[in-house]
């Protein structure tokens, strides 16, 4: 709550105001007529009364507080009923928040609003004959807004159908094809979630992180130079992003171009210094380029941001092992698998530096445990295995097996 209200609003108060008051008459229409229904409306800020709608907003709601207030002595309904519907709006209205309308703001409100309709309809003087059709007229309404109700259960049925209607009926905001794109992604529907964030990208050239994920997948989907050029765009439109610098480094790291993989490492660390995953990965990238003992200092900021996470135990042990540090490469290795002994790489890895101190029998019983937590390095460990067997001298080490994140 603080944050949203004073630390860091997402917009200024005077837009707050007159976005608000324009709300207000777009909740009040919803419920009255609940047509046109969304899970994200179109609705656009407003920052003064030079806009025409926020000014046609505040006249309607000064005239509902000047006639409510005249009516109060003979009936103080009206006013009671307003000022519910008000408060149980004014903390959305209040605090600046991500999303300028929400359906579901309004169901406290709704209470006053029935109670509203309700009251007008039994102080209508009908007259006899009218008075018999009102059951009728009651069924009516009923019966439409029990078609209403099932239209948007079925639209709401799956991501997909909410978020198509979003998008389908708000063709201005990036949201909805935003989510619609998640849910893509989400099902391995790669070339739709592509497009549907290129939509939200063209709504919101500011969407950094909607350029990332289109260059995360175009690089799944084997489209490196197409990714790259949505990744430079990106950088280009949002500026320092820390998700672009890091999906720019995944790009440089599959064509093994380390040096450029090392520097946007550089800048991705540089704008979130706290992130373990990312100072791992620059510790990689490091030892790829011959730095280790800056692989190290790397891996030793990602130990101390998250301690006990085995796979920087096992970076530390490969950054030891090229620099030709053994004892301390299998100390690292060991540290590894006692954090987690299901982590077959660290396994595999232990077995490679006692390979290559020549304790044979303790290789080989790592080469096993590696196969046998996890049968996916069953061939890796098998490979290590007949060379030792067929080796009766120590081996070189083993290859370096790397945990970037």
């Amino acid at each position: 709550m603080h944050r949203a209200a004073v630390a860091a609003p997402v917009r200024g108060y005077d837009e707050q105001l007159w976005t608000q008051v324009k709300a207000g008459i777009h909740y009040l229409v919803l419920q009255v007529v609940p047509v046109h229904l969304s899970v994200d409306h179109q609705f656009l800020i407003s920052d003064s009364l030079a806009d025409p709608f926020a000014v046609a907003a505040v006249l309607l709601w000064a005239s509902l507080l000047v006639l409510t207030w005249q009516t109060r002595a003979r009936d103080r309904l009206p006013l009671f009923l307003l000022l519910w519907w008000g408060v149980a709006l004014a903390p959305a209205s209040l605090v600046p928040l991500n999303v300028l309308v929400n359906e579901h703001r309004l169901y406290l409100s709704t209470g006053a609003a029935a109670l509203a309709l309700g009251s007008c309809w039994t102080r209508i003087d009908l007259g006899g004959s009218a008075r018999r059709w009102s059951p009728v007229l009651a069924a009516v309404g009923l019966i439409i807004l029990v078609g209403l109700t099932l239209q948007r259960s079925r639209v709401w049925a799956s991501d997909y159908a909410l978020w198509s209607d979003a998008a389908t009926k708000a063709p201005m905001m990036a949201r909805p094809y935003i989510f619609l794109a998640e849910a893509h992604a989400r099902d391995g529907h790669d070339p739709e979630a592509i497009r549907a964030y290129e939509e939200a990208v063209r709504r919101d050239p500011g969407f950094a992180v909607g350029y990332a994920r289109i260059g995360e997948l175009l690089l799944r989907s084997g489209e490196g130079t197409r990714a790259r050029a949505v990744l430079e765009t990106g950088l280009a439109r949002a500026g320092d992003t820390v998700e672009l610098w890091t999906q720019l480094a995944e790009l440089f790291r599959a064509e093994e171009r380390w040096p450029e993989c090392t520097l946007a490492l550089e800048r991705a660390v540089g704008l979130s210094p706290e992130d373990a995953g990312l100072r791992n990965n620059l510790g990689n990238a490091y030892q790829m380029i011959g730095r280790g003992h800056e692989a190290l200092a790397q891996h030793a900021q990602a130990d101390r941001l998250a301690p006990g996470d085995p796979r920087t135990w096992l970076n530390t042990g490969n950054a030891h092992l090229m620099l030709g540090e053994y004892p301390r490469a299998e100390e690292a290795f060991r540290r590894a698998v006692s954090l987690d002994p299901g982590f077959a790489p660290a396994w595999i890895s232990l077995g490679a530096v006692l390979e290559r101190a020549g304790k044979r029998q303790e290789a080989l019983a790592a080469y096993q445990q590696g196969a046998a937590v996890d049968p996916a390095w069953g061939a890796h460990a098998a490979e290590h295995l007949r060379a030792l067997d067929s080796t009766p001298e120590a081996g070189p080490p083993g290859p370096r097996i790397g945990a970037e994140r």
